[in-house]
């Protein structure tokens, strides 16, 4: 009876042991929410998983969700743990707006590269100014980037354009877009992409678009009609063929954003400092890691960050008490 009580009583220790290490388990293993295969963001999130393998000792999965807006879905769902998304997406979801009929509680990581939304022409349009769009095809709208139609509506507003004037068509994805203006479908619309990306610098060197150059003063009145989510860049001279000059295009940031319920303060830790610490070997991955720095993160924040980021922050001797009042005023829905 003794001898069975105590094999019993072994056997639940066991058990506990092993449910813990489980449990353990599970909690060592970061699900990292992406778009689809083959794209940046997937390569950057594969780069962070092996990160997070070989410098927080932490197990990752990629999913490869969808676009920004989905993964932002996915990390209220509990569908993954961390995602990759732009700055609109994290924005909205924050803050219930646009696709979002609740708040997601998420928190900022890293901000990483620009993810631009340029006003392109097609080269031998005769555009030479805005108000040339008049009796124009114009790409202004695209159901999954609801900033394109954003944009457009500023536009047209700080030039005093009539929008009934100009045809605006709406496309599904970017290859439709560059297919339309290299076919001369269309004369001009906002194209997303990132400074040097291959379609464009292809269709560049091709000479089917040049990059309209809206003046300084005009994009930041354009940046008043639209949400905090938005900045400014500027794309250098000679990024694409045969662009002599810098010009000015919108940002949507991308950003790096955790579940706030379901990542711990120590996990989001974990990853911040594995990633910001080994930041040479990550910027091997891809070009665009190049801008995931701690001067860009803390400069472009448009949610709280999460407390794992700020315990790094404070780690480092980077937040200070405008950081703290900055993230008192972020955190305000």
């Amino acid at each position: 009876m003794f001898a069975s009580r105590t094999i019993k009583m072994q056997f639940l220790a066991a058990a506990t042991i092993l449910a813990g290490l489980a449990s353990a388990s599970a909690q060592e293993s970061i699900r990292i929410g992406t778009s689809s295969t083959g794209s940046v963001y997937y390569t950057l999130a594969v780069a962070m998983s092996k990160m997070l393998k070989d410098h927080a000792n932490l197990g990752a999965t990629v999913e490869p969700v969808g676009g920004s807006t989905p993964n932002v879905h996915a990390l209220h769902t509990n569908r993954v743990d961390v995602a990759i998304t732009n700055a609109m997406a994290s924005y909205d979801g924050y803050h219930a707006k646009g696709r979002f009929k609740q708040p997601v509680d998420i928190g900022l990581l890293i901000v990483g590269n620009p993810s631009l939304r340029q006003l392109v022409i097609r080269k031998g349009s005769g555009i030479t100014k805005v108000e040339d769009l008049k009796g124009r095809t114009f790409i202004g709208r695209r159901p999954a980037l609801p900033e394109i139609q954003m944009i457009t509506d500023a536009l047209f507003k700080v030039y005093n354009l009539d929008p009934k004037s100009v045809r605006v068509i709406p496309t599904a994805e970017t290859n439709e877009a560059m297919d339309a203006l290299a076919s001369n479908t269309v004369d001009a619309g906002i194209i997303p992409g990132s400074a040097g990306a291959g379609y464009f610098q292809k269709a560049a060197r091709e000479g089917k678009i040049e990059f309209f150059p809206v003046p300084e003063d005009k994009m930041k009145a354009m940046l008043k009609m639209l949400p905090p989510a938005f900045d400014l860049e500027t794309v250098p001279a000679n990024t694409y063929p045969g662009q002599t000059n810098p010009y000015i295009a919108f940002d949507l940031s991308t950003t790096f954003v955790a579940s706030s319920k379901h990542l711990s303060e120590e996990a989001g830790y974990k990853i911040v400092k594995a990633l910001f610490d080994n930041f040479a070997q990550f910027s091997t991955y891809h070009s665009a890691a190049k801008d995931w720095t701690v001067e860009r993160t803390l400069k472009l924040a448009k949610i709280p960050f999460h407390a794992g980021a700020v315990r790094y922050f404070r780690e480092k001797g980077v937040w200070n008490a405008e950081l703290e009042k900055q993230q008192a005023a972020l955190a305000k829905r």
